[in-house]
């Protein structure tokens, strides 16, 4: 804080010393801080012995010690207010004896009021008692009150009724008192008014009294009778009067007063029935009474008293109370008492005295003094009640509270109690060993820090409605611990009751639930898993919980199964009847009760498929589980079912066909028989286990045979090895086997056979066995042989074929081209008169053309031949396309044709790009050679896909082919359709031997003067 101009921090300290208040500064914590030179001076301790000590200094300094801890209660009260609550708080008046101004001791009133000096974070720093001098305020208040009392006692005195009777006139006058005691509203004067309202009984000796009086000569009458009311009842009065004498001494006049005694006869009466009946009660109630003087000379005791100590005892002469109490305690009790005779204060006190039987009891000792008006004290009344059984009981509770204690600091659990009202009042050390922080022992200590910030408010919450309704306290929450990490515990809290119901105490309990807790997170992330698990998987699953079975629980299966009806909060009587009139309920019920899980398979269950539907029988494999709580209590049970009905008529149908199979083996085996191949079977193991008969026919060993290798020994050597490697192989993959080997007949020939095996699956594609055959195709191998001899004499052939094609091409074109230049040398060196001669230099340059088409083409389809197998490439079509457009733009251009492309469906194709050039080259140019003269030329090139094939079609419209003429002739070599245009018919036959060659097809639509459409497929793979 920055301080004003001028001002040193001890400027500030000596005006708050030299305040004329009476001022303290007291901490947060209940310390004295500083205090004024004022009180100081008023407590009459010096600075030094009141600075850093609590509030009860003050308290002890000026009352004794049952006092002080009163005052100090109400310190404490005040001060925890003024923290909590941040506002000021006035405490109630208190008496203290402290030093005035002059220095002398004298009563005090002072009525504190203690002021919050908050930080800038807005806590508690300080707290500022000022005590206010209230001295003057009780005075007056007190004097006013003696002041009222008298006035109260004068106006009870002059409430009498006065009398002046004039014994002359025999007349009377009354003031008005007369009218207050009496009722009356008129007043006669006439003495006879008096007289006759006196009771008939009384009156004559009444005035028999007065007339005596006045005539003796005498001054002073009093008497007392029954004087009749207003409203006609009788009050009891007692009436004076003085007799006024004249000089001669004759009496003239008599004043008096009546005073109405009729409550004071009554409570005499009152009185002595009370005193009688404080005899009857006192020498009654099982408690020594006891009279004293104001001295403490006992002077009356109880008929208890007496027979408790014994008559004998306490009748002696000189006998004192004192004597009764132990030896070592009579001097110490003795000095209270005389403290208290002294003082004239109440004394109270638990101590022992001996009974008639020698044994010290303990009792309750009190006595109280009882004053007069002046508050003298007249008489001390006492009572002894014996509490030896509630002593003995509460100094067993005393040490049960310790063993409590240490049996509290023993469990490994947080313990803990608490007032009425909510306020803790004891924790176990585990408490504070657990928070790590011993500070907690403070009375300040805000138990709601410790908690985690998320759990605070609701702990706090919780634990005041349990303190206004009463009712249990439980919560988990989340504490603080000294590892540095929040921990989650249990806190569970109940009340104490006294005999009257009301709340004394809480005792409350926190136990470490925090591996519990991660262990429950983890079985309820568990459990989601399961459920959304069980939503999923293909099973029937429910939760039933409860004695009574109620569905708590069903997954969408379950559900399906009942018709989309879904019985969570049924019970299973309810939900399921048909399953109780089978039995079934029955079995969950033995389940729940025994806590034994019942495991079924293919149990057969009557089910309604829908609302109302006849019960169908289905079939399911059950699992009906104990379902426990974490005090493996039952809680429930855990239905799991599959339906297997599938499956049951499935294994029903298995065991039928099973059957079937049986008649089937034997057809089989009898068919095997019949046939003239060998027949085998071998078990999945690859054991051959059955041969027909012709087995031993052919190989002249008898089946069985006693080893397996025997059958290895009919084999080939050289066959042996590599088919058994087969075998095996089969064995392993599962796949059909077929191979060709040579087998020994019984007359030691080998001859060739061909070996089938097919492998049988069941139902789960597991092989149950595999069926083969041998048959003697040794006459067909032979064949094969030489079929195979003269294909590859063909291929040879071919091949020298090709050469030839290729040399030939390559040889004749040099001599065309000699030929060619030598006829133009020759054509150009004569001259020719003869018409007929240019038409045969025409003729003869048609044929030099033709001769070299036809070697070109020739060599081109030697190039095909070459390219079989040639490398494949993936090939961009529309630009391929766009190469041969090109390539003939000239007769593109000089027909007028229109080229179309469409390659969305297969823009992309693998081929030998050299290949795929020569068919979209022959097909594009012969669709514009063989155009029709009636219109433009129109070709589209487009692609399609199959499963198998990319398909490319090529159209145009055409002169068109005569397929029905020509259709078995299409594709052969030097065949052409239109000799008006020149070729020579070799195009579509290098197309068709092109595709040939890589497993495709050539497809022709074609309709005369209308046009022709080629498919070409291309294998896909």
């Amino acid at each position: 804080m920055q301080l004003p101009s001028g001002f040193a921090e001890t400027d500030y300290d000596l005006i708050f010393q030299s305040l004329p208040g009476l001022f303290l500064v007291i901490s947060p914590q209940h310390t004295i801080l500083a205090l004024s030179n004022r009180f100081e001076q008023a407590l009459g301790l010096p600075k030094k012995d009141l600075l850093n000590q609590p509030v009860s200094a003050i308290c002890h300094h000026s009352y004794p010690e049952e006092e002080a801890n009163a005052l100090h209660q109400q310190w404490e009260q005040s001060l925890d207010y003024v923290r909590i609550h941040r506002q000021p708080h006035t405490m109630a008046e208190q008496c203290y004896t402290l030093n005035n101004l002059a220095g002398e001791q004298e009563q005090s009133y002072w009525q504190g009021i203690n002021t919050p000096v908050l930080s800038a974070t807005g806590e508690v720093a300080y707290i500022i008692h000022e005590a206010r001098d209230i001295t003057q305020e009780q005075l007056s208040t007190l004097r006013a009150r003696r002041t009222e009392e008298r006035f109260a006692a004068i106006t009870q005195a002059t409430n009498d009724a006065v009398w002046d009777w004039d014994l002359r006139n025999n007349t009377v006058i009354w003031n008005e008192s007369y009218r207050t005691l009496f009722g009356f509203t008129q007043i006669d004067t006439d003495v006879s008014s008096w007289k006759n309202f006196i009771h008939p009984e009384d009156r004559e000796r009444i005035f028999q009294s007065i007339n005596q009086v006045i005539q003796s000569g005498g001054k002073f009458w009093s008497d007392e009778y029954r004087f009749q009311c207003a409203d006609g009842s009788y009050s009891d009065i007692l009436d004076r009067g003085y007799v006024l004498h004249d000089e001669t001494g004759t009496a003239y006049r008599m004043v008096g007063s009546m005073q109405d005694i009729t409550l004071h006869n009554k409570t005499e009466q009152q009185l002595k029935e009370t005193s009688d009946f404080f005899q009857f009660l006192a020498d009654t109630v099982p408690a020594l009474i006891w009279t004293s003087e104001p001295d403490g000379t006992t002077n009356y005791r109880n008929a208890y008293y007496l027979n408790f100590v014994g008559r004998s005892l306490s009748s002696r002469p000189g006998f004192h109370w004192s004597e009764l109490l132990p030896p070592e305690e009579r001097n110490a009790v003795a000095a209270d008492w005389q403290k208290n005779l002294e003082a004239g204060e109440y004394f109270e006190k638990e101590l022992r005295i001996r009974n008639k039987d020698g044994e010290y009891r303990w009792v309750l000792a009190r006595a109280n003094p009882k004053r007069d008006a002046e508050g003298k004290i007249i008489k001390w009344l006492g009572t002894a009640t014996d509490i030896h059984s509630q002593k003995m009981a509460r100094l067993a509770l005393i040490d049960s509270y310790q063993r409590f204690k240490f049996l509290a600091d023993m469990v490994p659990v947080l313990i803990w109690t608490s007032n009425p009202d909510g306020t803790t009042d004891y924790r176990n050390h585990n408490y504070y060993r657990f928070i790590g922080d011993e500070s907690a022992e403070r009375p300040d200590f805000d138990w709601t820090q410790p908690l985690h910030p998320d759990d605070r408010e609701e702990t706090y919450t919780h634990w005041l409605a349990s303190v206004r309704t009463g009712k249990p306290f439980e919560i988990e929450h989340r504490l603080w611990h000294y590892s540095g990490e929040y921990r989650w515990l249990l806190s569970r809290a109940n009340p104490m009751h006294d005999q009257n119901g009301q709340i004394i105490k809480w005792f409350g309990t926190s136990a470490d639930i925090h591996e519990q807790k991660l262990h429950q997170q983890d079985l309820q992330d568990r459990e989601i898993w399961l459920q959304r698990t069980l939503t999923d998987a293909p099973v029937l699953f429910c939760v039933l919980r409860g004695p009574e079975l109620v569905c708590t629980f069903m997954n969408p299966q379950m559900v399906q199964l009942y018709g989309n009806n879904s019985f969570i909060g049924l019970k299973a009587r309810e939900a399921w009847p048909e399953l109780a009139a089978q039995g079934f309920l029955e079995v969950m019920q033995t389940v729940y009760s025994t806590g034994q899980p019942f495991i079924a398979n293919e149990y057969p269950i009557n089910i309604p498929t829908r609302h109302e539907a006849p019960l169908t029988t289905s079939y399911f494999n059950i699992s009906i589980l104990p379902l426990r709580d974490g005090n493996q209590q039952m809680e429930g049970v855990l239905y799991f079912s599959v339906e297997v009905t599938g499956q049951v008529k499935a294994k029903n149908q298995a065991e039928a066909l099973a059957e079937k199979l049986r008649h089937e083996t034997e057809k089989f085996k009898l068919l095997s028989e019949a046939v003239p191949h060998l027949v085998w079977t071998a078990k999945p193991n690859g054991t051959i286990d059955y041969f027909n008969h012709q087995w031993a026919a052919y190989t002249g060993i008898a089946w069985p045979v006693s080893h397996q290798t025997d059958l290895l020994n009919v084999i080939h050597p050289d066959d042996s090895a590599w088919i058994k490697n087969i075998w095996l192989e089969a064995l392993s993959s599962g796949n059909p086997m077929e191979f060709a080997y040579r087998f020994r007949s019984a007359a030691g020939t080998y001859r060739w056979h061909l070996t089938r095996a097919l492998p049988m699956h069941n139902q789960q594609g597991q092989i149950t066995m595999w069926v083969g055959t041998i048959t003697d195709i040794h006459d067909q191998k032979i064949a094969q042989e030489n079929l195979q001899e003269a294909n590859s004499e063909l291929k040879k052939i071919n091949e020298d074929l090709d050469r030839f094609v290729y040399t030939a091409s390559h040889d004749l074109k040099l001599p065309i081209i000699n030929m060619s230049s030598l006829f133009e040398e020759i054509i150009s060196s004569c001259e020719f008169k003869d018409p007929e001669h240019d038409k045969l230099v025409n003729l003869f340059y048609k044929s030099l053309d033709q001769i070299n088409t036809t070697i070109t083409d020739l060599a081109e389809i030697a190039k095909v031949q070459k390219n079989i197998h040639a490398e494949k490439e993936k090939i961009s079509l529309p630009e391929l396309t766009e190469e041969i457009c090109l390539s003939i733009q000239d007769q593109i251009q000089s027909s007028g044709a229109r080229i179309t492309t469409d390659f969305a469906a297969v823009p992309h194709l693998e081929f030998s790009k050299a290949n795929l050039r020569s068919i979209l080259y022959n097909l594009i140019s012969n669709a514009i050679k063989y155009r029709s003269p009636e219109r433009v030329p129109e070709v589209l090139v487009k692609t399609s896909s199959t499963t198998d094939y990319v398909v490319l079609t090529v159209q145009d419209n055409g002169l068109g082919i005569n397929l029905d003429l020509h259709k078995e002739k299409l594709f052969q070599m030097f065949k052409r359709f239109h000799s008006h245009v020149p070729g020579t018919g070799l195009g579509l036959y290098m197309i068709n031997r092109i595709m040939q060659n890589n497993n495709g097809y050539v497809e022709v639509d074609s309709t005369l003067n209308q046009g022709s459409t080629f498919r070409i497929y291309f294998r896909k793979g």
